[in-house]
């Protein structure tokens, strides 16, 4: 069974990110997340927008991870905060590897990585927290 997962944007790039992770074997996504001032619709891409006031009312953290799908906004750090607000709420980060890229047994990830197919992860890597491989 599939652990449900909550993506935080609501842009093209936050679209493609929960198309991925629902084609994965690992998460569901159940919904997208964004700051109460940009939950303008109840839905969106299919899913509902959950105003980031009320998550924790709707999705147990203890079940639920997320993605936080910005991009190099403010040189990355929206999505380094937004990582941690999500984490002292107590939801746990999500990572996502395609089955198309290839990544050596020796490398280590870091935690809430994005990396695309047609990636090649060499041995004795190591991918950094929040890293995405497009």
């Amino acid at each position: 069974m599939k652990r449900p997962l909550v993506i935080f944007g609501a842009s093209s790039f936050a679209e493609i990110v929960g198309l991925y992770f629902a084609r994965g074997e690992e998460y569901e996504p159940v919904a997208y997340c964004v700051d109460d001032e940009f939950a303008v619709s109840p839905e969106i891409f299919g899913l509902p927008l959950i105003p980031l006031s009320e998550l924790p009312a709707k999705y147990s953290p203890d079940e639920t991870a997320f993605h936080v799908a910005v991009t190099y906004t403010h040189l990355n750090r929206l999505r380094l905060r937004k990582v941690a607000e999500l984490k002292a709420l107590g939801f746990s980060p999500a990572s996502y590897v395609s089955s198309a890229a290839y990544v050596d047994p020796s490398a280590v990830l870091g935690e809430h990585v994005f990396i695309f197919e047609d990636n090649t992860v060499q041995p004795l890597v190591t991918i950094g927290d929040g890293t995405i491989l497009w």
